[in-house]
């Protein structure tokens, strides 16, 4: 099963990194914290399901996987 970083959902989603930290605080996206120094970690099935609810950004991942 593939992971992400923050920095790595937020190039996906041609977002700011501080707006996904904020979908992880809220409970929008489940993420695993590991520690301080990797943050936190974002699994596939938890970028799909965020991606399911959250329909805007269903073509940039589809996009960003491709390439």
């Amino acid at each position: 099963m593939a992971s992400y970083t923050v920095k790595q959902i937020a190039d996906m989603l041609s977002t700011n990194e501080e707006t996904v930290r904020r979908w992880l605080r809220s409970g929008k996206l489940d993420a695993k914290w590991v520690s301080k120094k990797s943050g936190y970690v974002i699994t596939s099935s938890a970028l799909n399901k965020f991606i399911k609810e959250t329909p805007k950004y269903a073509g940039a991942v589809t996009a960003a996987l491709a390439s």
